[in-house]
């Protein structure tokens, strides 16, 4: 699990989130799993291309 020092900016199929934890990748080429609050403050999870995360 990684943590983010601040929220990063992911672009999702719903629009933008800011991301707060990632599940960072097994291997190369998956998926990483991020984690966020929404606006009512419940946690959501959503896939995000590895291209979009820091390198």
């Amino acid at each position: 699990m990684l943590a983010f020092a601040k929220p990063m900016k992911v672009q999702t199929p719903g629009g933008t989130i800011f991301a707060q934890y990632a599940m960072v990748p097994k291997y190369k080429g998956e998926p990483w799993w991020v984690m966020y609050r929404g606006e009512d403050g419940r946690w959501f999870t959503t896939m995000v291309e590895r291209s979009q995360m820091p390198h």
